[in-house]
C-alpha cells in the first residue's frame, strides 16, 4: 500500500496540472472492532460478553496498530487542508475516518463501554476525525456522537435512516453528518437548505453531467 501511494506522489509530481486535481488518500484502514472482527470471525462478538478483557487487549494492540499506519502513510496523502481529509469521494471534517459496521451488531451501550475508548485512542492520537457506519445506526448515534474527539458522522447508507432526528442530535453537539442525500427538486427550490441549514456533507446522484451542472447552479443561486 505504502509502495503504491508512493508511486502515485512520484508520478503525480512531474503532472502538475493532474496533480492539482486528483488526492492520494489515506487508505481504508477500518476501525478498532471491524479488523478484530475481520481477524477472529463471527467468534469476536461472543468473546464480548465471555472474555472483555481479551477483547479489550485485542482492541487496543488494533488501535496502538491503526495510529503507527495512518502516521506512517499519512506522509504520502496529498489533502492539503488541515483537519480534513477527503474519504468514500467526499471531504469531511478530521484527520481518519473509523469504519464502524461491526458496531451495530452490538448494543449501544456495550459499544459505548467496550469499544469507543478504543475509537478514542484513534482519533485523539491523528488529531480527530471522522465515524463511518453502514446499515442502520439510529440507535448507535448519540453513541457515535459521544466519542472524545470525533468530529464528523459519515452515514454509509442514509436511507435507511431517520436522518433528521440523527442530524437534530448532531448540531446540538456541532458535529457534521457526511453523505446526507439529497433529492434534485429539493437542491433546486431549496428545500435542503431549510431542513439543514448547516453542518451536513450532500451527496447527489445526478443522471448526467449536465443534469449535475443544471442543478448545482440552481442551488447556488
Amino acid at each position: 500500500m505504502l509502495r503504491t501511494m508512493q508511486f502515485y506522489r512520484k508520478v503525480l509530481a512531474e503532472r502538475p496540472k493532474l496533480r492539482d486535481l486528483i488526492r492520494i488518500v489515506l487508505p481504508d484502514m477500518q476501525g478498532p472492532l471491524d479488523n478484530l472482527e475481520l481477524i477472529c470471525g463471527s467468534a469476536v462478538f461472543a468473546a464480548l460478553h465471555t472474555d472483555s478483557e481479551a477483547v479489550a487487549r485485542a482492541l487496543a494492540h488494533l488501535a496502538e496498530a491503526q495510529i503507527a499506519f495512518a502516521r506512517e502513510a499519512r506522509r504520502w496523502t496529498s489533502d492539503r487542508a488541515d483537519a480534513f481529509c477527503h474519504q468514500h469521494a467526499v471531504m469531511l471534517k478530521g484527520n481518519i475516518l473509523i469504519r464502524n459496521d461491526s458496531a451495530i451488531l452490538i448494543s449501544p451501550d456495550m459499544y459505548r463501554d467496550l469499544v469507543a475508548p478504543h475509537d478514542a485512542r484513534v482519533l485523539e492520537a491523528l488529531g480527530g476525525g471522522g465515524i463511518h457506519s453502514c446499515g442502520r445506526i439510529d440507535s448507535h448515534a448519540a453513541a457515535f456522537l459521544n466519542v472524545p474527539h470525533v468530529t464528523s458522522i459519515d452515514l454509509g447508507q442514509p436511507e435507511l435512516n431517520d436522518v433528521d432526528a440523527i442530524y437534530a442530535r448532531a448540531r446540538e453537539s456541532r458535529i457534521p453528518l457526511i453523505r446526507v442525500t439529497a433529492g434534485g427538486d429539493e437542491l433546486r427550490n431549496g428545500t435542503v437548505r431549510r431542513r439543514f441549514p448547516t453542518g451536513v456533507v450532500l451527496v447527489h446522484q445526478a443522471q448526467s453531467l449536465n443534469a449535475a451542472n443544471e442543478i448545482a447552479k440552481a442551488y447556488k443561486e
